[in-house]
């Protein structure tokens, strides 16, 4: 009885291994050759006219977007330091965003020469896509609370950087010393508490911004700079403003 069992079960095995290999053909492995070529791309170059016309219906609506006047510009906004009429127009900007829309009005506004992707605005029309050259960044508005007797901390780094974009503040530098420091006009308190406006860039320590890094209350908001300017100008346009901003002394570095 034993070996008439072990016998169908070796009959049973058999069975399934001949049914597995039936219903499959062997595999052949097959050597390929490819013979690649690098594609390269230079001046000799023709455009693919096949792949510009499935392209051309996005460009021409996204030209037409970025193409739309925002604001007309009266003045010259160049890039500069200690201070730029260009740095001074950003600043103010963000500053009456901030102020018009936030529930947390900002003291102060600091950004960065780095932040500031154009030389120069030039007096005319401002269109959007110049604003998004100015700003192609997707940085973040940010508040930041600091204590009065901590801002020359903020001075120092100012001077280090050389100047900065700045609103709401006026700092004065002689031989590389702060002499006065004030905020909407009046000094400084050492007590008081202050709300900086900035960017997470900065708020999380970006261009060696390690003063700002350390400070503990901060406020993220989910706007971008870029569209708290847009909002800011198509703001001013509605009203009829034009842009005017210029130089004004808000960083000095004497000797």
């Amino acid at each position: 009885m034993g070996k008439a069992l072990i016998s169908l079960n070796l009959v049973g095995v058999l069975l399934v291994a001949i049914l597995f290999t039936a219903c499959h053909k062997p595999l052949h492995l097959i050597k390929t050759n490819y013979n690649l070529k690098p594609l390269v791309v230079d001046k000799s170059s023709k455009p693919d006219s096949s792949m510009l016309l499935q392209i051309l219906p996005f460009k021409l609506e996204l030209d037409s977007q970025m193409n739309e006047v925002i604001v007309q510009n009266d003045v010259e906004l160049k890039k500069e330091q200690p201070e730029g009429g260009l740095g001074n127009f950003l600043a103010d900007q963000l500053m009456y965003y901030a102020n018009t829309k936030l529930s947390t009005k900002p003291d102060f506004c600091l950004l960065n020469q780095g932040g500031l992707r154009l030389p120069a605005i030039y007096p005319g029309p401002i269109y959007l896509r110049t604003l998004y050259e100015l700003q192609p960044f997707e940085n973040q508005l940010t508040l930041l609370k600091i204590q009065g007797k901590d801002i020359v901390n903020i001075a120092k780094l100012i001077k280090e950087w050389g100047g900065a974009p700045v609103s709401g503040i006026r700092l004065v530098y002689k031989a590389d010393s702060l002499i006065s420091a004030t905020i909407s006009g009046q000094d400084i308190s050492d007590k008081k508490e202050y709300w900086v406006l900035t960017s997470d860039y900065l708020a999380n320590g970006g261009d060696h911004a390690d003063v700002l890094k350390q400070l503990n209350e901060k406020i993220f908001l989910p706007t971008k700079l870029r569209d708290a300017l847009i909002s800011s100008l198509r703001e001013m346009a509605k009203n009829a403003q034009t842009i005017q901003t210029k130089k004004d002394g808000r960083i000095q570095f004497t000797q």
